[in-house]
């Protein structure tokens, strides 16, 4: 998102840093670990974006771009570079099972930086719609990822 390796690794330090500090806050009932990281981390990247007063889609990927080349690789590492490649095909195949409308959604939001708000109006769609498709289409990548 921030498109700074520099940017991005001082994100995931502070978003570590919060981890460590607010570890107390964490409701295992509301959403998993790596679900609350990344949201973390999300919302800390925007954060940043908007204190840089940069527009996101200028830096931002589609799920079509989003290919193993894209990704950092694990140069020293084959089983885990492999493993990374896997669980990424999972996660394309599973998008692929996304209707249309909740991929686009999904797409704004987690490549594009966009917020709930944003999203609504770059779709011309009510804001409530937009979260009712990022919601459903988190579920049914739960669903279809649970075993993950």
């Amino acid at each position: 998102m921030v498109s700074e390796p520099t940017t991005a690794e001082e994100i995931t330090l502070d978003v570590f840093t919060r981890v460590w500090q607010k570890a107390g806050t964490y409701r295992a009932d509301q959403a998993g670990v790596n679900t609350w990281l990344v949201s973390m981390t999300r919302h800390r990247a925007i954060d940043w974006l908007r204190r840089q007063n940069v527009r996101v889609d200028q830096h931002s990927l589609s799920w079509a771009e989003v290919s193993p080349d894209v990704m950092p690789h694990t140069k020293n590492n084959p089983e885990h570079a492999t493993e990374l490649a896997l669980r990424q095909e999972r996660v394309r195949a599973a998008i692929v099972q996304l209707p249309p409308d909740q991929q686009e959604a999904l797409a704004l939001a987690y490549f594009k930086g966009q917020s709930h708000r944003e999203i609504a109006e770059t779709l011309d769609q009510p804001l409530g719609t937009v979260k009712t498709r990022i919601r459903l289409g988190m579920q049914k990548l739960r669903d279809l990822l649970q075993d993950e």
